[in-house]
């Protein structure tokens, strides 16, 4: 499956889920899977990456600049950990990863 299957299935699974997503005060955020029966932590970047994909923005360059603007963190870093966290993210909720 190639990078950009992968976030258009992200942007997919979570405009037909039913995950509810809680950000919590150091800005992490966990996330109930209720079709999966699982919950997701998810680190201040994910959430932050979450937040953006739950906007409607899961392309991989929506998701770098969101990695960017807010937190200390170069642009190729921000796009490989961006590529991590949604193929990891995808495999979990598809597959139970």
């Amino acid at each position: 499956m190639s990078d950009d299957d992968v976030f258009q299935l992200l942007q997919t699974l979570i405009e037909g889920s039913e995950l509810e997503a809680t950000r919590l005060p150091d800005g992490s955020a966990v996330v109930l899977d209720m079709p999966g029966h699982r919950v997701l932590t998810l680190s201040p970047t994910g959430a932050a990456l979450f937040a953006a994909a739950v906007d409607g923005d899961a392309t991989i360059e929506a998701l770098t600049d969101r990695l960017v603007c807010s937190f200390d963190v170069d642009i190729e870093t921000a796009r490989r950990d961006t590529e991590a966290f949604v193929k990891s993210l995808v495999s979990i909720l598809t597959d139970g990863g």
